[in-house]
């Protein structure tokens, strides 16, 4: 059961409007409308507060599984009346647990966390145009790993450089000043679908994403697990003002980077494990989302996210490997 249909229940066993709600929550009737609605969901705070509130635990929020809840004791009885008349004539079934597998309705991605959980989305600065991706980029890259964010940060560069650039009505050296990010982060491995040879399960790997584009870059929650794919350089040094032909010297700041490690493409987000075991995935890995899949929506991407089961997920993910790197 999904944590909007719980507050919904939970508020109309107190006998609350969405106002009374909202006046002890100290939030708006709107935002209660749209968590009841599934539009939004809670943070972890109001969470920890609304359990309190209507005493029961926060992972019974939170769980997929259906709320119990304390009916009036008048209420009991009437009912028990009236289950000991039918019980010699209907047969009570029990129900199936929910299951967000139970039809093909999509699924908010908030819903398939336990934890206050999002995507982080960082702009750049720049102006290019980048193509879309395709499973063939996959053969760029040199590993690609499963496993858990352990940090991840926006690291600010700024650094000059002497030029020896001549430019019409100018002439001799000149200096260039030069300001980057890149979202910095580490991911301790968990399993490896492509080896370098170098990393080995278990360890930490930091990689690191030059912000270049303005249409903006897709990072990683602290926490989550992920499938990412990374390509390497062993220049050291940033792209945005790396040394040319025109002899360009640094003089002041740092353009090093903390990581040769990159992300292989992360203007859309990465494939994500979900509680359950399940994977989020972007419907341009086209033979991972075949078929058999939910849409997951996620507020802030235009394009289009799938939802696969882990074991199907596995399968295909090993099949696209053997293809890609024969």
């Amino acid at each position: 059961m999904m944590i909007g249909k719980k507050i919904k229940i939970l508020r109309n066993n107190a006998n609350m409007s969405q106002e009374d709600l909202a006046e002890k929550l100290f939030v708006s009737r709107e935002l209660v409308s749209k968590w009841e609605t599934g539009l939004r969901r809670p943070d972890k705070d109001t969470i920890k507060r609304m359990a309190k509130l209507f005493s029961v635990d926060e992972k019974e929020l939170v769980n997929n599984k259906s709320i119990i809840v304390t009916l009036p004791i008048l209420l009991i009885c009437a009912l028990s009346v009236i289950l000991l008349h039918h019980l010699g004539k209907t047969k009570v079934e029990k129900p199936e647990p929910s299951s967000i597998w139970n039809d093909n309705s999509p699924v908010l991605y908030a819903d398939l966390f336990e934890t206050d959980h999002r995507i982080t989305k960082v702009n750049g600065n720049g102006a290019a145009s980048y193509i879309s991706f395709t499973e063939k980029l996959l053969k760029n890259d040199v590993l690609i790993i499963e496993g858990s964010i352990t940090d991840t940060y926006v690291k600010p560069y700024d650094f000059i450089v002497e030029a020896n650039r001549k430019f019409e009505n100018a002439g001799g050296k000149m200096t260039i000043k030069y300001s980057a990010r890149t979202i910095v982060t580490t991911i301790r491995v968990e399993k490896i679908w492509k080896s370098d040879g170098l990393v080995k399960e278990g360890d930490e790997l930091t990689f690191e994403d030059e912000l270049i584009s303005s249409d903006g870059h897709y990072g990683f929650s602290k926490g989550g697990t992920y499938v990412v794919h990374l390509t390497y350089d062993d220049d050291g040094t940033l792209i945005t003002g790396r040394p040319t032909a025109n002899d360009e010297v640094l003089i002041e700041g740092d353009n090093k980077r903390v990581s040769g490690y990159s992300n292989g493409y992360s203007l859309q987000p990465s494939i994500e494990k979900t509680d359950s075991g399940d994977y989020i995935v972007p419907d341009t890995w086209e033979t991972l989302v075949a078929d058999d899949v939910k849409s997951v929506i996620l507020d802030d991407y235009s394009g289009s996210l799938k939802l696969i089961r882990g074991d199907d997920f596995n399968e295909r993910m090993k099949k696209l490997i053997s293809q890609i790197y024969k």
